[in-house]
């Protein structure tokens, strides 16, 4: 009946709202420093909203904090299975291993992220600190070296074809 889709609908945004709250109350107590209620704030929302990967990644940066690696690293899967293209995601998973020292796992995480992006110059810096710290001390560098791949949107593009078509008028009337 019409009124059992209503009282549905209502259930259903209630929780998307109390999910909402338990998120937004997690990042700031993670912000405080309080991980491990921010913890269980995230636990709480993502009971209410299964299918958001943002309560996932942030779940996983609070037990990163805590030294959670392994409760950290699902978390973050978790994130990735429901996006799989996020180059973000396997970058933060990467940057968690490489501060645990785990640099091989730290670097497929990396790899993937650049599969995913390869203008991404956060994972490029990433890799070659990967490479650094793992003793490749001359790869590393140089690949710090290297100028980065940036890459022009089409309206970037058009605008740039404009400017070389075009002399500025206070140009015009200098020559």
């Amino acid at each position: 009946t019409a009124s059992e889709v209503c009282r549905a609908g209502t259930l259903m945004l209630t929780g998307v709202l109390r999910a909402a709250w338990l998120f937004r109350r997690g990042q700031r107590l993670a912000a405080q420093g309080h991980f491990d209620k921010a913890i269980e704030a995230f636990g709480q929302a993502q009971v209410r909203r299964p299918g958001a990967a943002g309560i996932y990644l942030h779940q996983a940066l609070a037990l990163a904090e805590t030294s959670r690696l392994p409760e950290a690293v699902l978390a973050l899967q978790q994130a990735m299975a429901i996006q799989p293209g996020n180059p973000v995601l396997p970058l933060l998973l990467g940057c968690i291993y490489a501060d645990q020292a785990d640099y091989p796992h730290a670097a497929h995480w990396c790899a993937r992220a650049l599969a995913l992006n390869p203008a991404n110059c956060h994972a490029l810096a990433l890799q070659a600190l990967i490479e650094m710290a793992s003793g490749q001390l001359q790869q590393g560098s140089e690949r710090l070296q290297q100028p980065l791949p940036l890459p022009v949107s089409p309206l970037q593009r058009g605008v740039l074809w404009c400017s070389r078509s075009r002399v500025p008028p206070l140009l015009q009337q200098a020559n």
